[in-house]
């Protein structure tokens, strides 16, 4: 069992921008004591370990350095999520076990929260839910400094509410939602419970109709992220399977005949499923998608809708959109160009298009 103690102190220090003098002012003692503790010339009292702890916002025994410990606990918690993946309920048992060990650690408290939210949930077991309620509860109380924010304070809180609703404390739940929808975080999961509340409301609606905008533009992000991507690693066969994924997407979505936004990020994925075709297929039946492209723009172009019109909700409420493309349809053909670096084929454009 290795102790540290001296080298956290210092290392966390630095990354809250402290020096020795201003950590010593802060904590009340000398800057030698400061000193000797980084040098490991001595050891803070039991006392000024925890203020350390505290300052700091971390577990003693991170902070001490205990890493024995921290593997120890690191094995109950992969032990724990195992039982949750093999649906095997003595995880419980383990879970209360683990609590009473590390009553305050971020990640048990988050583990044994999510054994009792699984199992409560498969078992509609109320006791249960509300256990895990209490559990998530204490993890937002300890949740430590610099954690990713994908598992801190947002996910915590819309898990809650989850368990809230699952025990018909709907608008507890919905309350906790709405105060946290940081960017319309929490949108779809607010117009999904005000539905299965038997909501008929124009507000129930609009939180799905911006739901449904958010997802289809990280759709098309993920999209060109990924078409990009392909490009760089010049597998086109991924190019072309996903173009043609995206404008199916895209298609899929329209409301029907009228020519709207959809229909100009559609041009840039026609495009770049034409370079793949043009590459992998030969030039002729890449032409023929890069007219596909041109004729769509002009279309659009000719008279240009920036609203969005999908099977979701009327045309007649339009949600409007932009993108880094460009203003036309022409500009994003222009732009997918910009992103494939193929001089012959953007040249068969110009030619095209000239």
């Amino acid at each position: 069992m290795e102790l540290s103690l001296g080298n956290n102190i210092r290392k966390m220090r630095k990354e809250r921008g402290l020096t020795q003098e201003s950590l010593a002012d802060t904590l009340g003692v000398t800057n030698g004591a400061v000193y000797k503790w980084e040098s490991n010339q001595s050891v803070p009292e039991l006392e000024m370990i925890v203020k350390l702890a505290d300052l700091f916002d971390v577990s003693l025994d991170v902070l001490l350095g205990y890493e024995k410990i921290n593997k120890r606990k690191d094995v109950l918690i992969q032990n724990i999520y195992m039982k949750i993946n093999t649906k095997d309920i003595t995880g419980l048992e383990d879970a209360d076990r683990a609590l009473l060990k590390y009553p305050n650690d971020y990640g048990i408290l988050m583990v044994a929260a999510s054994i009792y939210a699984c199992f409560g949930t498969e078992e509609k077991n109320r006791e249960y839910k509300q256990r895990a309620i209490e559990l998530y509860k204490k993890a937002l109380d300890v949740i430590p400094s610099g954690i990713d924010p994908r598992y801190g304070e947002l996910m915590i809180r819309k898990y809650i509410a989850f368990m809230y609703h699952s025990i018909d404390e709907k608008e507890q739940a919905g309350q906790i939602l709405k105060e946290h929808n940081e960017a319309g975080i929490f949108n779809a999961e607010i117009g999904l419970m005000m539905a299965l509340n038997g909501d008929k409301s124009d507000e129930c609606r609009k939180y799905l109709m911006d739901s449904c905008i958010q997802s289809i533009s990280n759709m098309l992000n993920m999209s060109i992220g990924f078409i990009v991507f392909y490009i760089n690693c010049g597998d086109l066969g991924k190019v072309r399977s996903v173009s043609k994924w995206s404008i199916d997407y895209l298609e899929s979505l329209n409301a029907g005949n009228e020519i709207n936004y959809l229909d100009k990020v559609k041009c840039a994925f026609l495009t770049c499923y034409g370079y793949a075709v043009f590459r992998l297929e030969g030039e002729e039946k890449g032409e023929k998608q890069l007219v596909k492209a041109r004729t769509l723009a002009r279309k659009f172009d000719a008279s240009p809708d920036f609203s969005i019109y999908t099977k979701f909700y009327d045309s007649k409420e339009k949600a409007s959109s932009y993108d880094s493309f460009g203003k036309t349809a022409n500009e994003s053909i222009g732009t997918a160009l910009d992103f494939i670096k193929d001089p012959k084929f953007k040249s068969l454009w110009e030619k095209l298009n000239g």
